[in-house]
């Protein structure tokens, strides 16, 4: 059957970047197609389809779920980040730790699948595609109760092969203007977490990376500290414990990666679902102790901040482009006065989004083919797009 069948009755999610299906060959599994749509400033589906964006996200993800599940890489890191400028009394911890010796014997373990056509056949690299198969797991959604979320189901039936309800997010850094370093000056709590006595220094890379937390399942995030997190997932300190030494290896295994591409990884987001742990798989008792974590989602040049030479290497300019029309003044405008801003924006204000301009398209469509070539061959994956698309070319280019 081909894709445009599976369209039409299958479809369970369509979001700004992705759309879900179920998986007609298998009820165990999905179909992520990433699509060419894009959103900022949570407006939603832009005026501008980008094109080749949706085969670039598809095929990166799949590139780091193989990339960060192969055993050999993970055995390489510890080697690779010996003179790097991470203190020893943190690198010692890290590679001493549990997941750590898990992940040079198995490999991360993730949702994803194959590749596939539009014909949901498999392929491989360097074939041209946006649809990737995933396993299927189940997304327990809180209960909103007056004003609060209600996560009671998470901590009652420790549920597994189901979506833990965070955003984890590692920091190597804070640049100028990010929301920890807002929090830090807010909440003394965020900083006793990370055992600081003052506020850390922006614009600088830290000597251990932080770990910090959003909810995942509410219509906005919002960022929790490390003990809100724990509750908030029903995590036992374990738990907590593990999903953040995972999160911090995985984040350092991108950073090696950027780092042999030339480029600087500040900070980026990951998703897990709870899995059972290969020693409880034959227990009929799920307990505290019976659960592991699994990556899930996707990971791509969207879910990363990143600099090139000193350089964002990200779709901020289309923000920058915007900010400057009457669109972006009458949003802003919208945001302060009604909780459904765009509605306000539409109605209110009549003012919608312009369509960009040919020459900031093509960039921005540049930016995703030669990230998605650059970092794939760093891989020692096949390339997908013509090999003269390469960062240096879009440095050279554009900045």
């Amino acid at each position: 059957m081909s894709v445009n069948t599976l369209e039409k009755t299958n479809l369970i999610y369509q979001g700004s970047v992705k759309s879900v299906y179920k998986d007609i060959s298998d009820d165990q599994s999905l179909i992520f197609s990433f699509s060419d749509r894009y959103s900022i400033f949570d407006w939603g589906e832009m005026p501008d389809l980008i094109p080749s964006k949706g085969e670039c996200l598809s095929l990166m993800g799949f590139a780091f779920f193989e990339y960060l599940s192969d055993q050999k890489k993970w055995i390489q890191l510890e080697s690779d980040l010996k003179n790097s400028h991470f203190s020893k009394e943190f690198l010692d911890y890290i590679f001493k730790s549990s997941e750590y010796v898990k992940l040079c014997e198995f490999g991360l373990k993730h949702h994803c699948l194959e590749l596939i056509d539009q014909n949901l056949q498999q392929i491989y690299l360097p074939n041209l595609t946006n649809k990737i198969r995933v396993q299927r797991i189940q997304v327990i959604k809180p209960q909103k109760i007056a004003n609060d979320w209600d996560y009671t189901q998470y901590r009652q039936s420790k549920p597994v092969m189901a979506l833990v309800p965070l955003e984890v997010m590692y920091r190597f850094g804070l640049p100028s203007g990010n929301s920890l370093s807002q929090r830090f000056k807010s909440n003394v709590k965020y900083l006793n977490q990370y055992g600081f006595d003052e506020l850390p220094q922006e614009n600088v890379i830290l000597e251990r990376p932080l770990i910090d937390f959003s909810t995942k399942l509410e219509p906005g995030d919002r960022y929790l500290t490390i003990e809100q997190a724990q509750i908030l997932a029903g995590l036992t300190e374990e738990e907590m414990q593990s999903l953040q030494n995972i999160t911090l290896l995985v984040g350092l295994s991108l950073w090696n990666l950027h780092r042999k591409a030339g480029l600087e990884l500040w900070d980026g987001k990951l998703e897990f679902a709870f899995i059972l742990s290969d020693i409880q798989k034959s227990s009929k008792t799920i307990n505290s102790k019976s659960r592991e974590f699994m990556l899930v989602d996707s990971i791509g040049l969207d879910e990363m901040r990143i600099l090139g030479h000193g350089q964002k290497i990200s779709k901020d300019f289309l923000r920058d482009f915007y900010r400057n029309s009457k669109w972006y003044e009458n949003l802003y405008k919208s945001k302060t006065e009604s909780s459904d801003f765009k509605k306000q924006c539409l109605n209110v204000y009549k003012s919608e989004p312009d369509m960009l301009p040919q020459q900031v398209l093509n960039r921005v469509t540049d930016l995703y083919r030669c990230y998605t070539n650059t970092i794939i061959d760093v891989m020692n994956f096949p390339q997908p797009f013509d090999k003269s698309l390469n960062l240096e070319f879009y440095r050279g280019l554009y900045l």
